[in-house]
């Protein structure tokens, strides 16, 4: 799917920006969210390219529908270095069952199936970005709880053009190239 996300990406009005933030807090991040879903496999997929561009600590919290999150370093920094620690509580029937933290790095995808059971932050230590894929096959499981502006379209043009390159370097640093705007 990966591959397709960035054929994609390459679209620039494929793309709409978003100013994403806690209610009462200043500590957000920007997204860009495909405007076309995805049809895979009987589900309907919402993807969106997040980028942090701060050191900030999330809330704690649940989600409305399942995900999948695929983080990735921008800049020049060591890719090993973590990007963000993310503390996480999983519940059933109102009662914590498990409580944890881990320290989240370049390429470590994880995902959340049970949305409403599992919670977690992000702390970001370091800008980083992360394509999230979200199945919104089923109805949302509660309302959106954060704030949420649409950025202007030369604003997010701008954004798309900032992350392109880092969500290919993956691809780039194993043909030898140095992550460009233009990479595939």
């Amino acid at each position: 799917m990966l591959p397709m996300i960035r054929v994609r990406l390459r679209v620039a009005d494929a793309w709409e920006g978003l100013q994403v933030a806690e209610p009462g807090r200043t500590h957000g991040y920007r997204r860009l969210v495909c405007r076309e879903a995805l049809e895979w496999q009987g589900r309907v997929l919402i993807v969106g390219v997040h980028h942090f561009q701060e050191r900030g600590r999330g809330r704690m919290h649940d989600h409305r529908w399942p995900l999948a999150v695929w983080p990735f370093a921008i800049g020049s920094e060591d890719r090993g270095a973590p990007l963000y620690e993310m503390p996480w509580e999983s519940w059933r029937d109102e009662s914590l069952v498990a409580r944890g933290s881990m320290k989240v790095r370049h390429g470590d995808a994880w995902a959340i199936e049970q949305h409403r059971e599992v919670r977690h932050a992000v702390w970001s230590l370091r800008e980083h970005g992360s394509i999230n894929v979200t199945d919104v096959t089923q109805p949302s499981a509660r309302e959106n709880r954060l704030e949420v502006v649409r950025l202007g379209q030369e604003t997010a043009e701008q954004m798309r053009l900032q992350l392109l390159p880092w969500v290919n370097a993956d691809a780039a640093a194993r043909s030898g190239r140095t992550p460009q705007t233009s990479d595939p």
